[in-house]
């Protein structure tokens, strides 16, 4: 198996890609790093749903840095603006991930 680190939101997001990916050969490690998910007990949902199907599924996950203040003057103030507002969070996040 080939590994891949693949960054998660969620782990419904992750189902499908997981599956595909490793009928193709990879094997993934998720990363998580969401400091745009709010309020925080979402982000915790998320976060614990994503920690019990990973265990489950023996899927490698990381938990990546939560630099929210980055996330609050770097994109919150793009606000409806979603195509910027999207490039810039994803930016963000992938960057974190890229990082470790």
């Amino acid at each position: 198996m080939k590994p891949l680190l693949l960054h998660a939101c969620c782990a419904p997001c992750s189902l499908e890609p997981v599956r595909l990916l490793r009928e193709e050969g990879f094997e993934p490690t998720i990363c998580w790093t969401n400091p745009n998910i709010q309020p925080h007990d979402e982000w915790q949902r998320r976060l614990d749903e994503l920690r019990r199907w990973c265990a489950d599924g023996d899927i490698e996950l990381i938990e990546a840095g939560e630099d929210r203040e980055r996330w609050e003057a770097g994109v919150a103030p793009l606000g409806a603006d979603r195509a910027r507002r999207c490039r810039s969070c994803y930016a963000l996040r992938l960057a974190e991930a890229c990082r470790v």
